[in-house]
């Protein structure tokens, strides 16, 4: 975990962030990345630090009930 300092000031900032997501796996147990930017939208000066680029990687399992798959 990063420790971000912020300043003082009580501006907000707004932002676009496209991503790109892949998942990968069997039906009920996937992996998941994610890749992006960052583009912040307000014309001030950027007053609070923050990071351009995004990453992201996680796994992901469905819970579907056993019953729900059983055909009759």
């Amino acid at each position: 975990m990063a420790m971000v300092s912020q300043t003082t000031g009580r501006k907000t900032g707004f932002f676009v962030e496209p991503t790109l997501v892949l998942k990968a796996g069997a039906p009920n147990f996937k992996i998941t990345t994610q890749f992006g930017l960052s583009y912040m939208l307000n014309e001030y000066e950027n007053s609070f630090n923050y990071q351009p680029f995004i990453f992201s990687i996680g796994l992901q399992y469905s819970l579907r009930s056993i019953e729900s798959e059983r055909k009759y």
